[in-house]
């Protein structure tokens, strides 16, 4: 048994040996290469190229997939980024258009320090009634009466219909279904001057030249109905005005405050063109509205002041003026 184990140390010790000489012997610089050597690397070489093709291509096809992946991420957080900035791009937009129309009412709101001013925001507005009515968030608990002009920043839009308590239904002056109340008594401003006849001296002779210029009237304010609504042109029709009142283009238009409860000087706008009325005997006016009627966010609800007259009755303020410096110039 001793020589057995004895005889393998020797061949594990030679087979070292071998081994050591071998490497020794192939760790010098040679020109060739023994064939051994040859034979093992060109194995070798054979076998690496087999298996590595298939996994550089399998590799290159994961780190393909991986890079689309990466680009497809890439791409929704972009694409979410972009959304979310045009979102907050129409936000802001949004708030500067509802900054702007507050300022504009607010500015409003402070011109008409003669009446109570109720603001309020539409809270509908039916797209099958676009033109008729719109519903605003003021009701009678805050003030808002049937009947009270309404208007924005820019002109009068229409009167009160109807009032509950937290809201009111507004009926539109482009209204093509409005009762004789929504009719609108107005003035129009004319611009140009009128010429009167030429005044005459005691004896009869006229005055000189020098005097023609006292001639010149200022005119005055011109009175008619708004009753319809032209939708084609998009024009307010203003009627029963006086045949031989002189109206152009440009003149500017407002409320009268004659009956009802809408006050005087409110905004209404300007003359676009003229044409003869029903049978030629008045004349018929076609108004361009300062108010944009496609587009409305915020209303204004005017209220006019009541005074006491000395009669003690309560009338609008404008009216209470009116009869109380006739009471005066009578006494």
């Amino acid at each position: 048994m001793s020589f057995f184990g004895n005889r393998k140390l020797i061949i594990v010790l030679i087979g070292l040996v071998v081994l050591l000489v071998v490497m020794g012997y192939t760790a010098k610089d040679r020109m060739n290469l023994t064939w051994p050597e040859k034979f093992m690397k060109d194995t070798t070489s054979v076998v690496q190229g087999f298996f590595y093709r298939p996994a550089q291509a399998v590799s290159q096809f994961v780190h393909n997939v991986q890079d689309a992946y990466h680009v497809y991420e890439e791409n929704r957080v972009l694409k979410a980024s972009l959304d979310q900035y045009a979102q907050m791009s129409a936000e802001l937009r949004a708030v500067k258009y509802e900054n702007e129309q507050l300022r504009e009412s607010l500015g409003t709101k402070q011109n008409y320090h003669d009446y109570n001013v109720i603001y309020s925001e539409v809270a509908a507005r039916n797209t099958s009634q676009w033109n008729d009515v719109l519903v605003i968030n003021s009701g009678s608990k805050q003030g808002v009466k049937k009947d009270m002009a309404v208007m924005t920043s820019k002109g009068l839009i229409g009167r009160v219909k109807d009032v509950s308590n937290f809201s009111a239904t507004v009926e539109l002056l482009t209204s093509k279904e409005s009762s004789n109340r929504n009719h609108v008594s107005g003035y129009i401003l004319p611009t140009q001057p009128v010429q009167t006849p030429n005044s005459t001296a005691g004896n009869g002779q006229q005055t000189n030249g020098a005097n023609s210029t006292a001639n010149v009237a200022k005119p005055k304010p011109v009175s008619g109905i708004l009753e319809d609504y032209d939708s084609v042109g998009k024009l307010l029709i203003m009627r029963k005005i006086s045949l031989d009142q002189k109206i152009s283009p440009n003149d500017a238009v407002i409320t009268s405050g004659l009956g009802g409860m809408i006050p005087s000087k409110l905004p209404i706008g300007v003359v676009v063109k003229t044409e003869p009325g029903d049978y030629g005997l008045t004349q018929t006016a076609y108004i361009r509205p300062y108010a944009d009627f496609t587009l409305i966010s915020d209303v204004l609800v005017i209220d006019r002041k009541s005074v006491m007259t000395p009669a003690g009755e309560m009338v609008p303020s404008g009216q209470g003026t009116t009869q109380e410096s006739k009471g005066k110039g009578g006494k």
